[in-house]
């Protein structure tokens, strides 16, 4: 289940001064690919629905080695999940956030 919303909400609670905050790290564990980047095709909210329901299954952003993409997770892979949690931050908290993503675990 996406839980990117409700973990900004969280951190706005928190009153964090994100004007001071760059960003997140991600960090890839287990075999959860770099991957390609997708557009962003906005489909509920803040969630990227560009591979969602077999749509564009065919490209190679939209492969899903790990499965996830049936829990309604646009997260297939590392890219993914670190465009949605740019596009979620900016929407709930205001941010413009940048990421670095750790592959030194991803086993490739």
């Amino acid at each position: 289940q996406d839980k990117l919303e409700d973990f900004m909400k969280l951190l706005k609670t928190m009153q964090l001064p994100v004007e001071k905050m760059r960003g997140f790290a991600t960090n890839v564990a287990n075999y959860q690919p770099l991957g390609a980047l997708c557009p962003f095709a906005p489909d509920n909210g803040n969630r990227n629905g560009y591979c969602l329901n077999g749509r564009h299954s065919s490209e190679a952003c939209c492969a899903d080695p790990c499965g996830i993409a049936k829990d309604w997770s646009a997260g297939n892979n590392e890219l993914n999940y670190a465009q949605q949690l740019s596009v979620t931050a900016k929407a709930v908290l205001g941010m413009e956030a940048h990421m670095v993503i750790d592959t030194g675990r991803n086993g490739q």
